[in-house]
C-alpha cells in the first residue's frame, strides 16, 4: 500500500513539474537562432557584428537562464545611459560606447571585480589613479557615474587613437594593451576576428559580449523582457556641483528627497556626506531637488555673507500624457519642454536612436506641484527647514484621466507669445492648477493654455493668480 502511495506521490510530483516547465516556456518567448542571427548581422554597430557560440552563449543568459539580470540591467539604462550619452555627445564619440559598463558590471556601481575592479566602467585603483579619480575615506570616485564615465571616455579615446579600431580600443580597455600588441604581432593583423585567437580567453570573449549587450539593448523586448524601472522622479534626474562639505540628511532636509534616494543617485560617497572639494563634487538629485539645491548652495557655500533666500517646492507628483511631434521638433526640443533627459523620451517609447518623426505620438511625463510654501528672508544663513513626510509619487495613466493630451495644434486665434485676442480671465482658487483647469473647463488643450499664457510646462501659480482661458 505504501509503495502505490509513493509511486502515485512520484507521478504527481512528476506530472507538477512537467506543467510548470510547460507554463514557464510559454511565458518566456523561445530563442530562435536563425532569428538571432539576422538581428546581429544587420545589427547597428561601430564595427562589423558577428555571430558566434559564444555570442549566442551570452544571450542565453540573459534571454533564459538569468532574465532577472537582463530586466534589471534595461531598467538601470534609465538611471545610467543619460549621464553617458551626455559625454559621449560632448567628446563626439560613437554613442555604442554606452554598452560597455552592461558587460562590466551590468549597470551596478557597487559592482567589483575578482581583480579589485570598482564602479560602473571598473577602473583598478592604478588606472583610477592615472585618470584622476580619487579613492579616500569619503569618496570612491570609481563609483561616481558622472567621473567615472569622464575617466573612462578618456582612457577609450586615448585607445582608440593608438589602434585605429574600436574592436582592438575595447580589448584593450579589458586586457591591457601590452596583452593586445603581443596578439597583433603573432596574428600579424589588426583585424580583431583575426588577433581573437591570441588573446587570453576573457579577452578573446570580451567583444562577442558587448555584441551580446548590444543586442539586449536593442531587441530585449522582442524576448519579453519587461525592464524593472525606476520611478520616473529618479529617471529625470539632474547633477549640481558641491564645494563645501555638506551631509545627506542636511541636502534631505533641504529638498525633502529621502536620505536613501540620496544614498542610491550618489554611490560613491562612503559615509553618507560629500567632503569639501575644490573642483567641487558631484550631487546627482531628481531634476526638481536639483533646483532647490541650487536656490540653497549660496547658503551651504558660504560661512557668511547675504544669503538667497529659495522658495521651497513639495515634492511633485508626475502625470503621463503624450505629445505629437511638430515640424522643426528634435527630440533635445522635445526633452527641452518636459525638463528631462533626451534619453527619457527614448525610454520611454523604446526608441533606439534619436530620431523622431512629424506626427509621431510620444508618451512623456509632466511634472506638477501641489503648493510653493515661501520663507521669510534674512541677511543671516537661514536654518535647515525640518525634514518633511515623504509624498508618494503618483503616476497617473494618461487613460485614467480627463486631461486631453498635449498635442500640436493650429488656430489662427493663438500666437506664440500673445494669446488669443478673444479670451476670459480666471482667478485660480485654492488647490487649483493648470492642469485642473484643462480638465474642469474640457475645451482646450494643455499646449493651448501654456501657450495663451506664455508660460513653461512645469509652471507653478500660486492661488489668486490670474489665467487666461482660451475659448
Amino acid at each position: 500500500m505504501r509503495s502505490k502511495i509513493s509511486h502515485i506521490l512520484f507521478f504527481i510530483v512528476l506530472f507538477a513539474s512537467l506543467v510548470t516547465s510547460a507554463l514557464a516556456s510559454n511565458d518566456n518567448p523561445v530563442f530562435s537562432e536563425d532569428e538571432v542571427k539576422y538581428r546581429v548581422k544587420n545589427m547597428p554597430l561601430f564595427f562589423p557584428p558577428q555571430y558566434d557560440a559564444v555570442v549566442g552563449s551570452y544571450l542565453r543568459t540573459y534571454f533564459e537562464r538569468d532574465r532577472t539580470k537582463a530586466e534589471r540591467i534595461i531598467g538601470n539604462t534609465a538611471l545610467y545611459f543619460p549621464i553617458f550619452e551626455k559625454y559621449l555627445r560632448e567628446q563626439n564619440m560613437p554613442m555604442d560606447l554606452r554598452m560597455l559598463p552592461i558587460l562590466e558590471s551590468a549597470l551596478n556601481p557597487h559592482a567589483t571585480s575578482r581583480s579589485n575592479a570598482v564602479g560602473l566602467w571598473q577602473f583598478i585603483q592604478p588606472t583610477a589613479d592615472g585618470y584622476g579619480l580619487a579613492n579616500n575615506p569619503f569618496v570612491d570616485e570609481r563609483k561616481d557615474p558622472h567621473r567615472s564615465t569622464q575617466a573612462a571616455l578618456r582612457f577609450l579615446r586615448k585607445l582608440h587613437e593608438r589602434y585605429g579600431d574600436w574592436a582592438l580600443a575595447l580589448a584593450a580597455y579589458n586586457g591591457g594593451p601590452t596583452r593586445v600588441n603581443n596578439a597583433i604581432k603573432r596574428a600579424k593583423s589588426r583585424d580583431f576576428w583575426k588577433v581573437r585567437k591570441y588573446l587570453p580567453k576573457e579577452t578573446r570573449n570580451y567583444i562577442p559580449a558587448f555584441i551580446a549587450a548590444t543586442y539586449l539593448y536593442n531587441y530585449y523586448e522582442h524576448h519579453g523582457i519587461a525592464p524593472a524601472s525606476h520611478a520616473v522622479g529618479m529617471q529625470m534626474h539632474d547633477h549640481v556641483r558641491i564645494f563645501d562639505e555638506i551631509s545627506f540628511q542636511q541636502i534631505s532636509e533641504i529638498t525633502g528627497v529621502p536620505n536613501y534616494d540620496i544614498e542610491f543617485l550618489n554611490p560613491s560617497y562612503k559615509k553618507r556626506i560629500i567632503p569639501k572639494s575644490y573642483s567641487g563634487n558631484y550631487l546627482v538629485l531628481p531634476a526638481w531637488a536639483c533646483q532647490l539645491m541650487k536656490n540653497h548652495l549660496p547658503q551651504v557655500q558660504t560661512v557668511s555673507g547675504p544669503t538667497i533666500d529659495p522658495e521651497f517646492l513639495q515634492q511633485p507628483n508626475y502625470m503621463r500624457t503624450n505629445y505629437t511631434v511638430r515640424p522643426g521638433d528634435d527630440i533635445f526640443k522635445v526633452a527641452s519642454v518636459f525638463n528631462c533627459h533626451p534619453f527619457n523620451i527614448k525610454y520611454w517609447n523604446n526608441l533606439k536612436t534619436d530620431k523622431i518623426n512629424v506626427g509621431q505620438d510620444l508618451n512623456v511625463y509632466m511634472v506638477t506641484y501641489r503648493k510653493k510654501p515661501s520663507f521669510r528672508r534674512s541677511a543671516q544663513p537661514v536654518n535647515l527647514p525640518q525634514k518633511k513626510k515623504r509624498v508618494p509619487v503618483k503616476v497617473i495613466p494618461l487613460l485614467a484621466t480627463k486631461i486631453r493630451p498635449v498635442s500640436a495644434f493650429h488656430n489662427s486665434d493663438f500666437t506664440a507669445k500673445g494669446g488669443s485676442s478673444k479670451f476670459k480671465f480666471y482667478t485660480l482658487k485654492h488647490g487649483e492648477s493648470l492642469l485642473s483647469l484643462v480638465e474642469k473647463f474640457d475645451r482646450f488643450t494643455l499646449t493651448e493654455l501654456l501657450t495663451v499664457n506664455d508660460l513653461k510646462i512645469d509652471a507653478y501659480l500660486a492661488q489668486g493668480a490670474r489665467v487666461k482661458l482660451p475659448n
